[in-house]
């Protein structure tokens, strides 16, 4: 188990990076261990909307 943590400015990509990496990690390993995705308190909102 691993720990991430993505930081940038604004406009910087970080959200599409992170969905790319949870696509292909699904695409590559359908039953494999559960992902976890924790976002601010001010993202979860937009977050929801993705999945």
């Amino acid at each position: 188990m691993s720990l991430q943590f993505i930081i940038g400015r604004s406009g910087s990509g970080k959200s599409s990076m992170i969905l790319d990496a949870i696509t292909d990690e699904l695409r590559s390993n359908p039953m494999g261990a559960p992902l976890i995705l924790l976002a601010p308190e001010q993202g979860p909102s937009r977050s929801n909307k993705l999945f």
